[in-house]
């Protein structure tokens, strides 16, 4: 049987330009997934803060393999704080500031 992959996998050098790259574009993208959201639902509401609560414990959930623990906390933490100014951005440019 053929099955299909449900993602490709990339090979690329593990550098800071390349890793900024993907930082860059994954944010704007998610940033824009969002804004979208907000728009198509009429708003920020209580499905903003149920999507708020969601994303953050799930990334409070991620492990990072083959990082020794205090790399990984420290870069879990960063990646939380970005992904928590991303959501507060929206809310901010939808005129829902907590």
């Amino acid at each position: 049987m053929n099955e299909k992959k449900p993602f490709r996998t990339i090979n690329y050098a593990r550098t800071v330009p390349n890793l900024e790259a993907i930082n860059l574009i994954s944010l704007h993208a998610l940033r824009t997934v969002i804004e979208e959201m907000v728009e198509q639902r009429g708003g920020i509401g209580p499905w903003y803060d149920e999507l708020e609560q969601e994303l953050i414990r799930d990334a409070k959930g991620t492990i990072a393999e083959g990082v020794p623990i205090e790399t990984e906390a420290g870069a879990l933490k960063l990646g939380i704080d970005v992904l928590q100014m991303t959501l507060d951005v929206v809310r901010h440019k939808f005129g829902s500031a907590e």
